[in-house]
């Protein structure tokens, strides 16, 4: 659409709108075109059109450039590895992302045969655990019992009680649920440290949580634990002996920060 020398102001109007970069204002993309005796107004239109859209562009920019410097100090710190994992989802803090990516290199790589998670209480430790466990029955899942791979558990005051049973019958049971969590081929033990460190039964002193651990360590078994003990806190509550074993057999994550409960 063509305006002669006595182009109106609406066809001016709309040039500038559409093409407001022309010369003098008028011509443009080629969509609607004033002719040399348009009027001042699609200049004007076309210049405040101009104007806006550059300061759009400016302050996307910006934006862009705040937003990347603000995840760039977030992400500082953490292995380009860990990043690349978990694609610096925004939900995820980068303490937690991290923290995933660590587990997964755990699970896929020929790394030790137990899994520490510890650390502060309410920063995930139990929920990464259990989230674990749940990954490798779906992963191992079949129709077939047989075929199916799952990791049984526990926690450390369940093994307790169940070592702590005062009738014969209850006892029986309990013994025989306890040896095969001792020699389950995965196993989790939730909140290690929160049990009694031993226990009487029939008059026999037992330390069921240490005599699991040392069966497990013996064989090489895979074994996750959750615990808001370090290792110093371990040795001081098991002594030395099984805090130097559990430092060869676990890879650790350690968990900090404020309670996600709160």
């Amino acid at each position: 659409m063509s305006g002669g020398p006595g182009c109106n102001a609406r066809g001016t109007e709309e040039g500038g709108h559409f093409a407001g970069q022309g010369e003098n204002g008028c011509g443009g993309g080629g969509q609607v075109s004033g002719g040399p005796g348009c009027t001042g107004r699609g200049t004007e239109e076309g210049g405040r059109a101009g104007s806006r859209q550059e300061n759009d562009d400016s302050t996307r920019a910006s934006d862009r450039g705040t937003g990347s410097r603000r995840q760039e100090g977030e992400w500082a710190g953490y292995e380009g590895s860990e990043r690349e994992a978990i694609g610096n989802d925004a939900r995820l803090d980068p303490g937690t992302a991290a923290r995933i990516a660590k587990a997964a290199r755990w699970l896929t790589g020929d790394h030790r045969p137990g899994l520490l998670l510890y650390g502060t209480v309410g920063s995930g430790k139990s929920t990464l655990a259990r989230a674990i466990c749940e990954l490798i029955g779906i992963l191992h899942d079949s129709p077939l019992r047989s075929e199916r791979l799952a990791v049984a558990r526990t926690s450390a005051p369940e093994l307790v009680e169940l070592k702590a049973a005062r009738e014969v019958r209850a006892a029986a049971d309990s013994e025989e649920l306890f040896a095969r969590l001792r020699g389950a081929p995965m196993l989790l033990i939730d909140d290690l440290g929160v049990e009694a460190p031993a226990v009487r039964s029939w008059g026999n002193c037992l330390t069921p949580v240490i005599d699991l651990l040392y069966y497990r360590y013996d064989r090489r078994l895979f074994t996750i634990v959750t615990s808001n003990l370090d290792q110093e806190a371990i040795e001081a509550t098991y002594g030395v002996r099984i805090a130097d074993r559990m430092a060869e057999m676990f890879d650790r994550i350690g968990h900090a920060g404020p309670s996600y409960r709160r």
